[in-house]
């Protein structure tokens, strides 16, 4: 069975049992687990079409200083990376208006409620180049990444099955995007 929830959540699920294998952002509390990181994925930046930010082709640490900045819920482990980097950025996170997902995060970023920090993969599937509904730019040149692994039970009966399924995912992320994320 695929179920997909709030990262904690899946975790939670992990160490009570109720999963077998999680796919997830890291890092994810050593505890009774094991983990395989996959690939590192860059944060792209994301703002609305008709935001100030979309004539630049680079965007800069200054440019986003005083900026709103939306993010998913702190459920998520993308909300703490980019409550960091709002700090380091001098940027404002807005706690009034959280995403439940990235769908929810794009759209608000769509109507200039802030710009957002969307994963590359995400882009890659979702959001339409110049003619979607927010635009996007590379930020710090791709180096603000999360990395994305699967973490397991380490007293698990699965360990063959789970390293199958790193082998498969690691030939598919290389196959179909290498030119977007980063293998580990």
């Amino acid at each position: 069975i695929v179920r997909d929830a709030a990262p904690l959540v899946l975790q939670d699920e992990l160490l009570s049992g109720q999963q077998d294998l999680i796919l997830t952002q890291l890092p994810v509390p050593a505890g009774d687990t094991d983990v395989l990181r996959l690939f590192r994925e860059p944060l792209k930046l994301a703002m609305a079409q008709d935001h100030p930010l979309v004539a630049r082709a680079q965007v800069t640490d200054a440019d986003l200083a005083g900026q709103d900045v939306l993010t998913l819920s702190d459920a998520y482990r993308l909300h703490a990376q980019v409550a960091g980097l709002c700090e380091d950025l001098g940027a404002n996170l807005r706690r009034d208006y959280e995403g439940t997902s990235l769908d929810a995060l794009r759209q608000m970023t769509a109507l200039n409620m802030g710009v957002s920090f969307l994963p590359a993969l995400y882009v890659h599937s979702e959001v339409a180049g110049d003619t979607g509904d927010v635009a996007v730019r590379p930020f710090r040149k791709d180096r603000v990444t999360r990395s994305v692994g699967l973490a397991w039970r380490r007293r698990s009966a699965h360990r063959r099955a789970i390293r199958r399924m790193a082998e498969v995912i690691r030939e598919v992320v290389k196959d179909k995007f290498a030119g977007t994320v980063f293998i580990e």
